[in-house]
């Protein structure tokens, strides 16, 4: 694999993952189940013990949601190369949480919540898929006006 090939996986491994934050945070839950591929698995951060299994599943997941506000700060992100069709990506959230949208923003936030995901991706077809995305909580604050 040459360093271009090495590059490429990386920037698309990137986007995948700013893909995803930034679809959970306009509430584009089909749009966001496309990024998994279809017998794909999410461990939600909040739920990690309960798997969700096939975009089916996650479609639905996702769309029982409350309506809440919420802003995804993504760091630490970690890819490693298995080959050049396959990927793991590690990364640390910071999610802000607030009521459902209202007609004036800002809304006042009510939690700040700090993560982690593990992501196994694959190049199936012709783009980056999440196989399995394994989130976990490590530290929560309520945020008091």
């Amino acid at each position: 694999m040459t360093s271009i090939d090495r590059d490429s996986i990386l920037q698309a491994c990137e986007r995948l993952l700013y893909r995803a934050a930034h679809l959970t945070d306009c509430a584009r839950w089909d749009d966001l189940a496309s990024l998994f591929a279809p017998d794909g698995k999410l461990s939600r951060p909040s739920d990690p013990q309960h798997p969700i299994m096939g975009r089916a599943a996650i479609i639905a997941s996702l769309r029982s949601r409350p309506t809440r506000t919420t802003r995804h700060v993504l760091s630490n992100v970690m890819i490693d190369i298995h080959s050049p069709t396959s990927a793991h990506i590690s990364s640390t959230v910071v999610l802000y949480t607030g009521p459902g949208p209202t007609e004036k923003l800002p809304v006042v936030g009510q939690k700040i919540l700090i993560g982690h995901f593990e992501d196994d991706v694959a190049f199936i077809g012709q783009t980056w898929t999440f196989i399995t995305r394994d989130g976990s909580m490590a530290l929560e604050f309520e945020v008091r006006g």
